[in-house]
């Protein structure tokens, strides 16, 4: 879609001249283009009216017309002088409601209008035009002749006196431009206090007189801040006019309506358009219309426009405009973008417009905007080179934001304007709030720091230019950096990386560059503690407690002083390779450091700044070099980087893991051959989720049934899960325990027979037979407890066995160490107890088991009985399978077959479970834990699972009742084949999981919301929009198609063709507005019943029609003068009258035409002429019945002839008249 296809594109490329008004064609095209907002309707034009009322009783007054340059002030004082002027313009008003008062002046006045261009005193100026005027109109006077001492008012009333004599039923107008620019040229006090008092004699002049005073003012003269020494003069000049202000909301509507007119077709793609992009900009949705109303011009592009302070600046605002729609309106509207006309680009305006770019703001403000964009094509390099043309775009609204005030308010953006006003759509943002931190919030930063915030810096919340200068900070960096040695220049290199690597102060011994640090032991989905050194291997001995690895970065500046040691443990990074550009701006990055920290605060956001940028520019090419130009050792064998298993990774601290993970790993098999592998895990175990999982790993212990897939993990790594429930015969760990038992006898098995210290200063302990951690261990032995093997014996004396296992969700890190011991349980079978409750209560009340005020007892029979129901209802209910909407089958005979005896187990189950409402009875359960574990947990989920399905049918049923009325509305198509399979398949997906049937719901609303979207898609092709319903009405009721309805009947016309264009015409129907999405998401159908698959064809245009029927006329007008051609109707003349033969010969020499008056009466006429005529007429069942069987071509024509013949027989072959009529 081409941007002229949305636009009524009428183009204002000059400014309004008085002196070019004496031409009749310009005064035309002034006041035919002229548009009216409602303030102009109701409020500006109904005022200016009443003052110029001749006939006014009340008090009337001068006018002042208020508006900024290219608001139409001068415009709007043409239009009124000239309609004032001369009555006949008043028929190419456009505004009914302006006309009506305009009518009230019309032609009432002489007029004379000129725009004030020197300095002279203004009542020299003034009476210079009048004499003008005067002269002009013939009036024997001359005010300029009157040098009496009489006041002003007094001369102007002798002048009007004359005028008066001469034109007694005539008002005097006097029409003045630029008022305010003169005013400021003779600010001085005393010319402007005799300027002042002129004004205010030519405004008492206009109180009930015939003369009337109208002058344009830039903004309201006693408002404006050079005039307020003569404030009280001001004042009384004030009282004598009215003050008529156009405001900023009049020019959007000018442009609207007479730049920017659409029908309501355009608007509706417009709004469709423009709908994609309001969850990036949320101003488009709350204000939609504007947005549309005003396409494509951004609704702030007035508002910044209005507040330039350049004179100049804002005359051009619909000139402007207007060129910026030449340039775009033949491109194509942008599928990925609003495209709209933005603030930012009137920049490029002003600076290409010469006076403008003279004009002394702007020239300084041009000089930064300069340097400012010189920066950023000068540092927006690799990832910010694409942001470019953002930036040039947002320095040009800081521009425009500059010049809105003094320079020295130094108003500037903020983010959140800037994303709403510049509308750029940004392909990494999906939200508004993305786009302002993302993108804008960046993106002013980065200029900033571009410019070193010399030019361009934040304040008061704002970004704004900066107009001064700054000091060379740049210069002090480069000199200090190369005052640095080389040890320096390493610890500053050092400081680089902990940046780059993201490592943070080192706070494990704060004077030494020593970090804690962990990577992935791969094999085993964990991770392995180990150390980070920056330098010297040498301040190893001083680390504790020893750890499984070490990676040291070697210095690059002074590599000979760091030695590197050959042990089995430590892997070393040597960087000697990274090329003297990165050297030279690590070493810059470091001055910068060093000065910033010595530096006054005033100066040490400059250096950091300077930081920043050498951090950026060493960064870049760090990245580039790290990985191809950096060697790595291990036990005195040296690698390549780049390469290395683990290389490829995200970021260069994650390569650096990677590569000593892969490196370390046959060191961590040999030192630890017998650790768990946690190779179930989705992401490796670490210090920082080692306590969620650890966590849930203890939870899915003790309630085994929740969906715990991590805890599930860590299990399975510990040998304790298998086959979805704890089981500890797999477990060497639970191995060696039950090992040690056994080998007691019975007796406890103390902590310090379990565990040993790693290292005490942090309480880190290991077991003592596979050294794992005692958080593990801890895991091993509460799975034990679960599983009634053993009872863990707390410091204190509490105890966790399988009667109290959820206790373990509530033990500390500290008892994971300091447990007492773990000896043999004793008692009920509290695993299989724990089955039961879980199935039948949902919850585990064991502990319940020996306390005689709790319900359990009860509760348990209870729900069993209400459950053995659920059973019985269930299997009645699918006993012979289950139906779906009459044909769909949803559960088989066969399948319900195999259900029904695994609920019967479940129904049993719960049968005799009632009969166990005793602690004691219950140690006469013999069931298989595994048994009762499955039946309590598969079983019935199976069942919940089915009687849940079976109850969400019912949702399917309404949108299967909508879908299904919809293919009735759908020709035959892929969409219409893609519902009538989606229905299909409801047999198929009804049977699968919740998960399924949710996501296949969310397909079916889907197609809903697609067919809601095609459907209002068809309804409007095959509807017209009200405008073009008024075009039709219009043609319904033209003469033409009156004629047409009164001659149709008529026995010589043939009215076929009018048949088949009422036919055409009776299609086209108005859209019904009540039908929307909406509406047809409620139902398929609309409300006027439009069915797609009927009404196919494209509809005839209004200009199409207007054509035929134009053609229709004329060929109906050949017909009548056919008709009185025939030879027949001439021997018949002699039957008319002397007014019907008078009748037709003035219709045959033009003199009267075939209308609604003359149609009927030469209609009877001719029919009175044609008496002895025959009409036969031929309709469509005619035609059937002639051709009924298949005919050969004379065989056609002599089945036409004879059944003519028939019709005919008896009358003269000149008598007849043969017409074929359609059926209707």
């Amino acid at each position: 879609m081409k941007y002229k296809e949305l636009i009524q594109f009428d183009p204002i490329d000059e400014i309004i001249k008085f002196d070019k008004l004496e031409s009749d064609d310009y005064r035309a095209k002034l006041v035919k283009n002229f548009v009216c907002s409602t303030a102009f309707e109701e409020r500006i034009i109904p005022q200016i009216c009443s003052k110029l009322d001749l006939s006014a009783s009340t008090e009337t007054k001068g006018i002042q017309i208020v508006g900024n340059y290219g608001t139409g002030k001068s415009h709007l004082m043409s239009l009124f002088s000239i309609i004032a002027e001369d009555a006949e313009y008043l028929q190419l008003v456009q505004s009914v409601k302006a006309k009506d008062w305009l009518k009230t002046i019309a032609g009432k006045y002489l007029v004379y209008r000129f725009e004030l261009g020197n300095t002279q005193e203004l009542w020299d100026i003034i009476t210079y035009r009048i004499d003008e005027a005067l002269e002009q109109w013939g009036v024997d006077y001359c005010i300029s002749d009157d040098d009496s001492p009489a006041s002003y008012t007094d001369k102007l009333q002798k002048m009007m006196a004359a005028f008066e004599d001469k034109y007694p039923d005539k008002g005097f107008m006097l029409v003045i431009d630029e008022m305010l620019s003169y005013l400021k040229g003779r600010s001085e006090p005393a010319k402007l206090n005799r300027d002042l008092a002129v004004l205010q004699a030519l405004g008492q002049m206009s109180d009930r007189t015939h003369f009337r005073m109208v002058f344009g003012v830039q903004e309201l003269i006693y408002r404006s801040p050079e005039f307020q020494f003569a404030k009280d003069m001001l004042g009384r000049v004030n009282e004598r006019y009215v003050d008529l202000t156009i405001q900023k909301e009049d020019v959007q509507f000018i442009v609207q309506q007479r730049l920017l007119q659409k029908d309501e077709h355009q608007k509706a793609w417009i709004r469709q358009h423009l709908q994609k992009f309001v969850t990036m900009f949320p101003q488009i949705g709350h204000n939609l219309d504007m947005y549309v109303n005003l396409y494509p011009v951004h609704p702030t592009y007035f508002e910044n426009f209005s507040l330039i302070r350049i004179g100049k600046s804002q005359r051009e605002v619909l000139k402007t405009l207007s060129n910026k729609f030449k340039t775009i309106i033949e491109q194509e509207v942008p599928e990925d973008a609003p495209g709209l006309i933005c603030y930012d680009s009137y920049w490029q305006d002003m600076i290409g417009n010469v006076d403008l770019k003279a004009d002394p703001d702007v020239s300084k403000v041009s000089d930064i905007v300069e340097i400012v964009d010189q920066k950023i094509e000068d540092n927006f390099t690799r990832g910010l080179a694409p942001k470019k043309k953002l930036a040039h775009r947002i320095v040009s609204a800081a521009a425009i934001k500059m010049l809105q005030g003094e320079l020295s308010k130094q108003n500037g953006v903020t983010a959140d304007a800037l994303a709403n006003d510049l509308c750029h759509v940004d392909i990494t943002c999906e939200t508004y709030d993305e786009l302002v931190d993302l993108v804008f919030t960046r993106l002013l930063k980065s200029i900033e720091d571009a410019t070193q915030g010399q030019y361009f810096e934040k304040g008061n919340n704002e970004y704004h230019l900066r107009l001064e200068g700054g000091v060379n900070y740049e210069n002090k960096v480069k000199v200090y950096a190369a005052s640095m040695g080389n040890s320096q220049k390493d610890e500053y290199f050092f400081k680089f990386l902990t940046e780059i690597f993201m490592l943070g102060e080192p706070d494990y011994r704060p004077t030494f560059r020593i970090w804690p640090y962990a990577i992935e032991w791969q094999s085993h989905k964990c991770s392995r503690d180990g150390y980070i050194f920056m330098g010297d291997p040498n301040s190893r001995s001083t680390t504790h407690p020893e750890q499984h690895f070490y990676i040291y970065f070697m210095p690059i500046f002074d590599p000979e002083s760091a030695k590197r040691l050959i042990v089995n443990d430590s892997v070393y990074f040597l960087m000697d390779e990274l090329d003297d550009k990165f050297k030279e701006f690590v070493s810059l990055y470091g001055s910068a450091v060093a000065l910033e920290g010595d530096a006054p605060s005033d100066e040490k956001p400059k250096y950091k700044q300077l930081r920043e940028k050498y951090f950026k520019e060493a960064r870049n090419l760090f990245n580039n070099q790290f990985l191809p130009k950096t060697v790595v050792e291990y036990m005195g064998e040296q690698h390549p980087m780049a390469g290395m298993p683990g290389s490829q990774a995200d970021t260069l601290i994650d390569a650096v893991s990677g590569i000593t993970s892969f490196v370390m790993e046959e060191q961590f098999c040999k030192e630890n051959p017998n650790y768990p592998s946690f190779s179930a895990l989705p992401q490796p175990l670490t210090a920082s989720n080692r306590e969620n999982l650890l966590r849930s790993a203890r939870q899915k212990i003790a309630q085994q049934t929740i969906q715990n897939r991590n805890g599930e993990a860590i299990l399975m790594g510990l040998g304790l899960w298998e086959d979805g429930r704890l089981n500890t015969e797999h477990s060497q760990y639970a191995r060696s325990l039950k090992q040690k038992l056994e080998a007691k006898g019975g007796k406890v098995l103390n902590r310090d027979e379990v565990l040993e210290v790693f290292y005490q200063p942090t309480n880190e302990y290991i077991s003592s037979d596979f050294h794992i951690e005692a958080d593990l261990e801890m895991l091993v032995m509460a799975t034990m407890a679960q599983q009634g093997e053993i009872e863990i014996v707390l410091n204190g004396g509490n105890r966790i066995n399988a009667s109290n296992i959820a206790n373990i969700n509530s033990i500390t890190n500290q008892d994971n160490y300091t447990f007492t011991n773990i000896c043999p349980p004793k008692g009920l079978n509290i695993a299989l107890i724990r089955e039961l409750m879980l199935g039948i209560l949902g919850t585990d009340r064991t502990a319940e088991l020996d306390d005689h005020e709790s319900s359990v007892f009860a509760d348990l029979c209870t729900n069993a009985q209400q459950m053995e129901n659920k059973v019985v209802r269930l299997q009645h209910e699918i006993a012979n399978g289950y139906y779906f909407a009459g044909n769909i089958e949803i559960i088989s005979s066969d399948d319900a077959h195999i259900l029904n005896s695994e609920f019967d187990r479940l129904k049993g189950m719960c049968n005799q479970i009632q009969r166990y409402n005793t602690k004691a009875k219950m140690r006469n359960i013999d069931w298989p834990v595994d048994v009762v574990r499955t039946t309590m947990t598969e079983t019935r989920r199976k069942m919940e699972e089915l009687s849940a399905m079976l109850r969400e049918l019912g949702d399917f049923s309404q949108m299967v009742f909508y879908l299904r009325t919809a293919l009735s509305n759908i020709p035959d198509c892929e969409f219409k084949q893609e519902i009538s399979d989606a229905i299909n398949q409801i047999a198929t997906i009804v049977k699968q999981s919740k998960s399924v049937r949710d996501a296949f719901k969310n397909s079916l609303e889907a197609l809903r919301e697609r067919y809601a979207e095609w459907y209002m898609d068809e309804y409007l092709k095959a509807h017209i929009s009200n405008l073009d319903a008024g075009k039709l009405h219009r043609l319904i009721n033209c003469d033409n198609k009156r004629v047409c309805d009164i001659v149709a009947e008529a026995s010589f016309v043939n009215p076929m063709l009018y048949d088949q264009w009422k036919q055409k015409a009776a299609k086209l129907k108005t859209a019904n507005p009540s039908v929307t999405k909406q509406a047809i998401l409620n139902m398929p159908t609309s409300v006027d019943g439009f069915n797609p698959t009927i009404q196919t064809g494209t509809l005839p245009t209004i200009s199409e029609l207007e054509d035929e029927l134009d053609d229709i006329f004329s060929d109906y007008d050949q017909q009548f003068h056919d008709a009185l051609e025939d030879p027949t109707t001439q021997r018949n003349k002699e039957m008319l009258s002397d007014v019907e033969r008078t009748t037709i010969l003035q219709f045959v020499d033009g003199e009267i035409k075939l209308d609604v008056q003359y149609a009927r009466p030469l209609m009877e006429i001719i029919k009175k002429l044609q008496h002895s005529f025959t009409r036969v007429e031929i309709n469509g069942s005619d035609i059937a019945q002639i051709f009924s069987r298949p005919m050969n071509k004379q065989q056609a024509l002599d089945a036409l002839s004879e059944y003519i013949d028939n019709k005919s027989r008896g009358h003269r072959p000149e008598d007849v008249r043969i017409i074929v009529r359609l059926n209707n």
